[in-house]
């Protein structure tokens, strides 16, 4: 089974400094309360509980006697959502006839109910049981399912269940196809949710990764896709780990070897791999006028995630009136040298007043009169890559914003820099630091950890030492998010915890901070 037993779909615990975030590792007393019972039951399940075989036999029994005497009509019209779904589902696998698949099938093409975490939970019960019945076929339907499961917090589990079906990798011999598309977009998705601890990595031995990158790489066409690139650096980054020294496979040598084979095949791919990404942002970006805004989207998560430098093209594409995707453009600016990139970003604050009006006025002034939220908040943090008097300014204004929003993405733009001046940046993070809102005074916090402060620094090492393991991983999360480099050896320490779970949490962020430095291509 390659559904981990980390909780996806439940609110947040109190963490550092009184505030509240998601986090899949969470203790399952913490989240009582706040999911519905189907989802309780499934995040039950996936922490070690297991439905009676009791139940699945009387389950089964009556399945049988319906078939039997009202065949395929009789059975789907006994299933319905609630608790007995997951028993009812694992019966007709464990019945395995004809029937019982087509019964299944059919329940995908079903909108089962409103609710699209349960609507999730039903999918992935529906997709293990295929997937025990070697049904292949049905990877079309589940590729459709996948476009509504890929926006909920299960879309990791959903992706590496369709991911592990044997015939899955078939999908991917023509990528630039749409049904290559979408499998690209799933297996990038359960790639990145074993690296993030959300999916186990049995996922390698049971879908053969190493072995599906290796062919994907080799086969790959000279065309430079978005969706393809996301997948290869993906790829490069499972290549810096090693998940066959997992402590989930301490016990099971023989998983172990197959996931060392496996990585193994990945490594072999690397060198096909670099030599595709080399300068494969740039090329992408240039055709960003040719491609809808779908398409674009995609583009620019590419250049995001190389951080690659293609200001001058985003600088054209911002000054058109139709182009869509404006605030994903504005934030890859970060990443530009350019001049006219801190100009474009700079002035997106301005145009609200911002450095020019006094404290008072901001409670007077419409919000964003000129610039819509998404874009202002995506140039204020790609304000973070320039530094420079004019954007310090903005971000200090910005600071003590009415609105938490604004206020937050202004702080956690500053500190990337040795403030030009200094005096005024530590007294807008000092005076954010006792903001009514904890979400504002952890980002002072961080901000001034990044500048060195010994006390803001000491605060998080305490987190790190907390007896709660939610606020550890809570604190690890801060400390990769906000690239705090100063408590980098302390994430080293946390490497050799005797919790698996925070040892895993703190090497990826060691690696998280690692390609801030030095980029994902290293």
């Amino acid at each position: 089974m390659v559904v981990p037993v980390l909780l996806l779909t439940l609110g947040a615990a109190a963490v550092l400094f009184g505030t509240r975030r998601r986090h899949p590792r969470r203790d399952l007393a913490m989240a009582q309360g706040q999911a519905s019972p189907v989802a309780y039951q499934h995040l039950q399940l996936y922490q070690g509980g297991q439905v009676t075989q009791h139940a699945i036999d009387v389950a089964r029994t009556e399945i049988e006697n319906q078939f039997a005497h009202g065949g395929i009509a009789a059975v789907e019209a006994e299933i319905a959502p609630g608790l007995d779904y997951v028993v009812k589902v694992r019966a007709l696998a464990d019945i395995g006839s004809e029937d019982a698949a087509r019964v299944l099938e059919r329940q995908l093409k079903r909108r089962i109910t409103q609710d699209p975490i349960d609507q999730t939970w039903y999918w992935i019960d529906l997709s293990q049981a295929l997937r025990s019945l070697n049904r292949d076929d049905c990877l079309p339907i589940l590729f459709r399912c996948g476009e509504r499961a890929m926006e909920t917090s299960l879309g990791y589990l959903f992706a590496a269940e369709v991911t592990a079906f044997p015939n899955f990798a078939e999908c991917l011999h023509d990528p630039l196809s749409p049904t290559g598309q979408t499998a690209l977009r799933l297996l990038r998705t359960a790639l990145e949710g074993v690296r993030r601890g959300f999916v186990p990595v049995t996922l390698y031995s049971d879908a053969q990764i190493g072995e599906m990158l290796r062919h994907l790489a080799e086969d790959c066409p000279d065309t430079a896709d978005p969706l393809l690139t996301r997948v290869f650096i993906e790829t490069l980054r499972h290549a810096r780990r090693s998940y066959s020294s997992s402590p989930e496979l301490r016990d099971d040598p023989g998983r172990r070897q197959a996931i060392r084979w496996q990585v193994g095949h990945l490594r072999d791919a690397e060198s096909i791999i670099r030599e595709y990404l080399h300068g494969i942002a740039e090329d992408l970006a240039t055709s960003l006028p040719r491609h809808g805004e779908a398409e674009q989207q995609d583009i620019l998560a590419v250049v995001a995630e190389m951080r690659a430098d293609v200001g001058p093209a985003l600088v054209d594409l911002l000054a058109e009136a139709n182009f869509k995707p404006r605030a994903a453009a504005l934030e890859c600016l970060q990443w530009s040298q350019t001049p006219e990139a801190a100009w474009v970003l700079c002035g997106q604050g301005q145009s609200i007043g911002a450095g020019t009006i006094g404290k008072s006025t901001w409670w007077k002034r419409p919000i964003a009169e000129q610039v819509p939220a998404p874009e202002l908040l995506s140039s204020l943090k790609a304000l973070r890559g320039h530094p420079g008097e004019e954007a310090e300014a903005v971000l200090r204004e910005f600071a003590r914003h009415p609105q938490p929003t604004f206020r937050i993405a202004a702080i956690k733009s500053l500190g990337w820099w040795e403030p030009i001046d200094r005096v005024n940046v530590i007294h807008s993070l000092h005076s954010a630091r006792i903001d009514s809102l904890p979400e504002v005074r952890m980002a002072a916090v961080a901000a001034l950890a990044r500048l060195g402060e010994c006390a803001s620094l000491n605060v998080l090492r305490e987190a790190l030492q907390s007896p709660s393991v939610d606020n550890v991983h809570q604190t690890i999360d801060l400390i990769a998010a906000e690239g705090l480099t100063w408590l980098w050896p302390d994430l080293d320490l946390l490497t050799e915890s005797d919790n698996p779970a925070i040892a895993h949490h703190a090497w990826e962020a060691v690696e998280d901070l690692r390609e801030l430095i030095l980029g994902p291509m290293a």
